[in-house]
């Protein structure tokens, strides 16, 4: 069992090409990861545009073989998925104090409007903090 201290947001980190993204994990009520081709329902050959994202195009980046993690948001149960780089999903924690809101002059750029900030990793890497809300946004 991964424990948070007091002060520390517990994250999910992935990527998506060459980026790094996190999620906080309270803001997804379910989780679980798939092979990217398995269907949301039984006898969907796919999953409806409505609910997934590919991150890795949404970010414009190439990727190696995706991997789909199905979630659901807090007061919607609908199952939905993103697809990321297989193999890297990680649980993480990180002290809140390397939270940091999207600095102004990022936040209107096209390929960053699922994004609401940064995280500064341990190996001091920055990684995307990314809005699961903004996502089923995107996606509708």
């Amino acid at each position: 069992m991964h424990r948070v201290a007091d002060g520390a947001a517990p994250l999910l980190l992935c990527t998506a090409g060459p980026h790094r993204l996190v999620f906080d994990l309270r803001s997804l009520m379910h989780i679980d990861v798939v092979e990217a081709d398995v269907p949301l329902l039984p006898g969907q050959e796919a999953a409806p545009a409505a609910d997934e994202v590919d991150l890795r195009r949404a970010l414009g980046a190439e990727g190696g073989a995706p991997q789909a993690l199905l979630y659901a948001l807090e007061g919607d149960p609908r199952l939905r998925r993103m697809v990321v780089d297989a193999g890297s999903l990680r649980l993480r924690s990180v002290a809140l104090t390397r939270v940091h809101a999207l600095p102004a002059v990022l936040a209107g750029a096209p390929g960053l409007r699922l994004v609401r900030g940064v995280v500064e990793l341990d190996d001091g890497a920055l990684a995307w903090l990314v809005d699961p809300a903004r996502l089923a946004e995107g996606a509708a």
